[in-house]
């Protein structure tokens, strides 16, 4: 059978659940060509691929001869629309997606009509940039800071940003272009630091002063990871840091048999780092070559994890707990389960614990934009909760 045609094979009859999964295949296998040594993740990750290659060196002053790039990858994958019926790819771009480490790229594989494929390298803050031209609130509406974004576009509106090619010598983050898109208000833009994190602490004063300790003990009962907030409710109720307990007989165990593909002292070091927060990734053709990913604080003093499955509010930066809500009415904190108020007997639904604002599906997106402090939305955290720095980054091992 012929290696790159199959009768039996056509893009456009598989499943949507499926393209995105054969999109990230697809580009691992044509870095992989290019000399690109490829890593795949374990589980579900906000990075699909992490790629590494040799570059050599032209300046004879330096004893390496080579220098190892780095680069990760969010791969979209798309057919046209409606199974070819109309000429425009859509994708899902989330605010999660906007990682700001100068070696992360969105890959946007799209096929044409007779399957061609189109392999567009788009940067976080080229893809800001672009949805923010002509004066675009795109990152601002509703439908994008509620998780709803679809992005309709013709190839001819993407096909000016970088190919496969250009991987070597990619652009540095312009994530100040960034920052000032995605904040509504100024007082929270990256040249008013000292701003923003005087009202981020009063915020967070606010939910120490308040959460009451059997909330607090429920939230480190659902593993959450620590954070700025947490240290102080630790260090005011007087707690000590949540110990990982395990049954006697079955600590450093693993289980995994000898003829498994991948060693045990390989799968000991791949869950081993996953129990401690690392992402996983296993080589796509070397069984013996792993990578591990954690996001990072960028602020060379401070190196903290940086949790991007911590929420904070929109419209006041607070730190939104992930098992703790707020009634409207009486303002007491309440178990994130709790369906109605005991005390106002009336609905509860998602708030800030802070400013308590109610987002409403049913008010429309232009009174969502004219109005912004009267609704809140809940966004991954956009800087450090122990320095307040707006810069993550990825620190990336391998074995």
């Amino acid at each position: 059978m012929n290696n790159t045609t199959s009768k039996e094979f056509d893009i456009y009859q598989m499943k949507d659940r499926l393209i995105g999964y054969y999109g990230e295949i697809r580009m691992g296998t044509e870095l992989l060509k290019k000399g690109w040594d490829v890593y795949q993740p374990v589980s579900d990750q906000y990075i699909d691929l992490i790629a590494t290659k040799k570059i050599p060196i032209k300046n004879t002053k330096y004893k390496k001869k080579y220098r190892q790039i780095i680069r990760t990858f969010q791969v979209k994958t798309s057919r046209l629309e409606e199974r070819g019926k109309k000429d425009t790819y859509g994708i899902n771009p989330r605010p999660k997606d906007l990682l700001h480490d100068q070696n992360h790229n969105f890959i946007w594989i799209l096929y044409d009509a007779i399957a061609n494929e189109n392999f567009v390298v788009i940067r976080p803050f080229e893809y800001v940039k672009w949805k923010s031209k002509d004066g675009a609130k795109t990152l601002q509406e509703h439908t994008w800071l509620n998780n709803a974004q679809r992005e309709h576009f013709k190839f001819d509106s993407v096909k000016n940003f970088t190919g496969l090619n250009n991987l070597s010598n990619i652009k540095r983050n312009n994530f100040g272009q960034m920052i000032d898109t995605q904040e509504r208000n100024s007082t929270w833009k990256i040249e008013n630091k000292n701003n923003y994190m005087k009202k981020w602490e009063k915020a967070q004063k606010h939910i120490i002063k308040n959460i009451p300790k059997e909330l607090y003990e429920k939230i480190r009962g659902d593993d959450t990871k620590s954070s700025g907030v947490f240290d102080q409710l630790l260090k005011k109720y007087n707690i000590p840091p949540k110990k990982k307990i395990f049954p006697t007989n079955s600590l450093g165990k693993i289980h995994f048999p000898s003829h498994s593909k991948y060693s045990q002292a390989i799968n000991r070091s791949i869950f081993t780092k996953i129990s401690s927060g690392w992402g996983a990734y296993r080589h796509m053709n070397n069984t013996k070559k792993v990578a591990f990913l954690k996001i990072f604080c960028a602020n060379s003093k401070c190196k903290k994890e940086w949790n991007p499955n911590e929420k904070e509010c929109y419209s006041c930066k607070t730190w939104q707990p992930p098992a703790v809500n707020r009634c409207s009415e009486c303002k007491k904190f309440l178990p994130d389960e709790t369906k109605t108020c005991p005390n106002c007997d009336i609905p509860i639904t998602k708030k800030c614990v802070y400013c308590y604002k109610n987002p409403d599906s049913t008010i429309s997106s232009a009174k969502r934009i004219a109005e912004p402090e009267k609704f809140t939305y809940f966004l991954p955290i956009t800087f450090c909760q122990f320095c307040g720095e707006r810069k993550n980054k990825f620190k990336i091992e391998f074995m």
